[in-house]
Protein backbone atom coordinates (compact mmCIF):
# COMPACT_ATOMS: atom_id res chain seq x y z
CA UNK A 1 0.00 0.00 0.00
CA UNK A 2 1.19 3.29 -0.84
CA UNK A 3 2.03 5.47 2.42
CA UNK A 4 0.35 8.55 1.04
CA UNK A 5 -3.33 6.62 1.00
CA UNK A 6 -2.69 4.97 4.12
CA UNK A 7 -1.92 8.24 6.41
CA UNK A 8 -5.60 9.80 3.93
CA UNK A 9 -7.31 6.41 5.54
CA UNK A 10 -5.58 7.07 9.41
CA UNK A 11 -6.34 10.89 9.08
CA UNK A 12 -9.94 9.79 7.84
CA UNK A 13 -10.78 7.97 10.56
CA UNK A 14 -9.21 10.44 13.17
CA UNK A 15 -12.08 12.88 10.90
CA UNK A 16 -14.98 10.58 11.70
CA UNK A 17 -13.98 9.87 15.73
CA UNK A 18 -14.45 13.65 15.97
CA UNK A 19 -17.45 14.15 14.28
CA UNK A 20 -18.47 11.32 16.03
CA UNK A 21 -17.84 12.99 19.20
CA UNK A 22 -19.44 16.14 18.36
CA UNK A 23 -22.41 14.63 17.03
CA UNK A 24 -22.92 12.67 20.29
CA UNK A 25 -22.66 15.88 22.48
CA UNK A 26 -24.76 17.38 20.12
CA UNK A 27 -27.81 14.82 20.40
CA UNK A 28 -29.45 15.44 23.55
CA UNK A 29 -29.65 19.17 22.45
CA UNK A 30 -31.45 18.00 19.76
CA UNK A 31 -34.66 16.00 21.48
CA UNK A 32 -34.98 18.96 23.63
CA UNK A 33 -38.80 19.38 25.09
CA UNK A 34 -41.40 21.20 22.63
CA UNK A 35 -41.88 24.38 23.35
CA UNK A 36 -38.19 25.59 23.98
CA UNK A 37 -36.63 27.25 21.05
CA UNK A 38 -33.05 26.59 20.95
CA UNK A 39 -32.11 22.94 19.66
CA UNK A 40 -35.85 21.80 19.30
CA UNK A 41 -36.73 18.97 17.02
CA UNK A 42 -38.69 20.85 14.04
CA UNK A 43 -42.64 19.81 14.07
CA UNK A 44 -43.80 17.56 11.40
CA UNK A 45 -44.47 20.07 9.06
CA UNK A 46 -41.35 21.61 9.61
CA UNK A 47 -39.59 18.75 8.05
CA UNK A 48 -41.84 17.15 6.01
CA UNK A 49 -43.29 13.70 5.56
CA UNK A 50 -40.14 12.13 6.59
CA UNK A 51 -38.62 11.58 9.82
CA UNK A 52 -35.26 13.62 10.39
CA UNK A 53 -32.75 11.75 11.66
CA UNK A 54 -31.92 12.36 15.66
CA UNK A 55 -28.58 13.66 15.32
CA UNK A 56 -29.08 16.31 11.74
CA UNK A 57 -27.36 19.19 13.30
CA UNK A 58 -24.88 20.36 15.29
CA UNK A 59 -23.49 23.86 16.59
CA UNK A 60 -20.91 25.06 14.11
CA UNK A 61 -19.45 26.89 16.75
CA UNK A 62 -19.79 24.83 19.65
CA UNK A 63 -19.94 26.90 23.09
CA UNK A 64 -19.53 30.23 21.47
CA UNK A 65 -22.12 33.02 23.05
CA UNK A 66 -24.73 33.96 20.89
CA UNK A 67 -25.48 37.49 20.54
CA UNK A 68 -27.87 38.58 18.46
CA UNK A 69 -30.89 36.42 18.18
CA UNK A 70 -33.53 35.37 14.95
CA UNK A 71 -36.30 38.09 15.34
CA UNK A 72 -34.34 40.61 17.45
CA UNK A 73 -35.54 44.34 16.08
CA UNK A 74 -32.91 47.07 15.34
CA UNK A 75 -32.51 49.74 12.68
CA UNK A 76 -29.09 48.19 11.51
CA UNK A 77 -30.70 44.40 10.47
CA UNK A 78 -32.38 45.30 6.61
CA UNK A 79 -35.94 44.76 7.33
CA UNK A 80 -35.88 45.62 10.53
CA UNK A 81 -35.40 42.03 12.21
CA UNK A 82 -32.74 40.08 12.32
CA UNK A 83 -33.27 36.84 10.02
CA UNK A 84 -30.65 34.60 11.96
CA UNK A 85 -28.62 34.06 14.77
CA UNK A 86 -24.85 35.88 15.31
CA UNK A 87 -22.31 34.22 17.05
CA UNK A 88 -19.56 35.71 19.35
CA UNK A 89 -16.43 34.45 17.99
CA UNK A 90 -12.86 36.32 16.59
CA UNK A 91 -11.68 36.29 13.41
CA UNK A 92 -9.80 33.30 12.01
CA UNK A 93 -11.95 30.79 14.37
CA UNK A 94 -13.04 27.82 12.82
CA UNK A 95 -16.65 27.08 11.35
CA UNK A 96 -18.26 23.62 10.94
CA UNK A 97 -21.10 22.96 8.98
CA UNK A 98 -24.15 22.43 11.09
CA UNK A 99 -25.56 19.73 8.84
CA UNK A 100 -24.86 17.50 6.02
CA UNK A 101 -25.68 18.10 2.64
CA UNK A 102 -24.81 20.13 -0.35
CA UNK A 103 -22.41 23.61 -0.58
CA UNK A 104 -24.38 25.23 -2.87
CA UNK A 105 -22.73 28.67 -2.75
CA UNK A 106 -19.31 29.80 -1.82
CA UNK A 107 -18.18 33.29 -2.46
CA UNK A 108 -18.50 37.23 -2.02
CA UNK A 109 -21.86 38.30 -3.74
CA UNK A 110 -23.79 41.48 -2.73
CA UNK A 111 -22.80 43.52 0.28
CA UNK A 112 -24.68 42.51 4.01
CA UNK A 113 -23.02 39.02 4.08
CA UNK A 114 -19.97 39.34 2.73
CA UNK A 115 -17.33 35.96 2.05
CA UNK A 116 -20.45 33.28 2.98
CA UNK A 117 -21.64 29.98 2.40
CA UNK A 118 -25.04 28.49 1.48
CA UNK A 119 -25.71 24.58 2.40
CA UNK A 120 -28.72 22.99 1.33
CA UNK A 121 -29.26 20.38 4.14
CA UNK A 122 -30.15 16.40 3.66
CA UNK A 123 -33.32 17.19 5.74
CA UNK A 124 -34.01 20.22 3.28
CA UNK A 125 -33.48 23.11 4.98
CA UNK A 126 -30.86 25.85 3.93
CA UNK A 127 -28.52 27.61 5.74
CA UNK A 128 -26.24 30.29 5.42
CA UNK A 129 -23.06 30.85 6.80
CA UNK A 130 -22.14 34.55 6.80
CA UNK A 131 -19.22 37.11 7.58
CA UNK A 132 -16.09 34.74 6.97
CA UNK A 133 -13.02 35.89 6.57
CA UNK A 134 -12.24 32.48 4.80
CA UNK A 135 -14.25 29.87 3.09
CA UNK A 136 -12.93 26.54 2.61
CA UNK A 137 -15.73 24.60 0.77
CA UNK A 138 -16.71 25.13 -3.03
CA UNK A 139 -19.95 25.12 -5.25
CA UNK A 140 -21.18 21.49 -5.60
CA UNK A 141 -19.17 20.13 -2.52
CA UNK A 142 -20.48 17.79 -0.11
CA UNK A 143 -21.24 18.74 3.04
CA UNK A 144 -20.49 16.50 6.26
CA UNK A 145 -21.85 17.24 9.59
CA UNK A 146 -18.87 19.11 11.49
CA UNK A 147 -16.13 19.10 8.98
CA UNK A 148 -14.55 22.41 8.12
CA UNK A 149 -16.60 25.42 6.38
CA UNK A 150 -14.53 28.14 6.85
CA UNK A 151 -13.35 30.79 9.50
CA UNK A 152 -15.05 33.47 10.99
CA UNK A 153 -14.49 37.12 9.91
CA UNK A 154 -16.27 40.34 9.56
CA UNK A 155 -16.65 40.82 5.68
CA UNK A 156 -19.68 42.31 4.49
CA UNK A 157 -22.45 44.98 6.51
CA UNK A 158 -20.96 43.85 9.92
CA UNK A 159 -19.26 45.95 13.24
CA UNK A 160 -17.14 43.62 14.17
CA UNK A 161 -16.21 39.51 14.13
CA UNK A 162 -19.09 37.43 14.16
CA UNK A 163 -20.76 34.37 12.38
CA UNK A 164 -24.09 34.52 11.23
CA UNK A 165 -26.13 31.46 10.39
CA UNK A 166 -29.79 32.15 8.87
CA UNK A 167 -32.02 29.57 7.67
CA UNK A 168 -34.39 29.05 5.04
CA UNK A 169 -37.46 26.12 4.65
CA UNK A 170 -39.50 25.78 1.82
CA UNK A 171 -38.34 29.61 0.60
CA UNK A 172 -38.89 31.14 3.98
CA UNK A 173 -37.24 32.81 6.99
CA UNK A 174 -36.99 30.13 9.95
CA UNK A 175 -35.05 30.38 13.24
CA UNK A 176 -31.89 28.24 12.78
CA UNK A 177 -31.98 28.11 16.49
CA UNK A 178 -35.07 25.36 16.34
CA UNK A 179 -32.50 23.42 14.66
CA UNK A 180 -29.05 24.35 15.45
CA UNK A 181 -28.46 23.29 19.36
CA UNK A 182 -27.08 25.16 21.34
Amino acid sequence: MHPLIGARRLRAVAACAVMASLVVAAAPAVHAEPGGERGQSPSRSQRGAGQMPAAAFINPMGSRPITATHGEPGSWWFQGRHDGIDYDADTGDLVRHACSGTVTYAGSKGSWAGKHVIVKCATGLKLTYAHLSRVDVKKGDSALLGARLGAVGSSGNVTGSHLHVSAELNGRSVNPAKYIPR
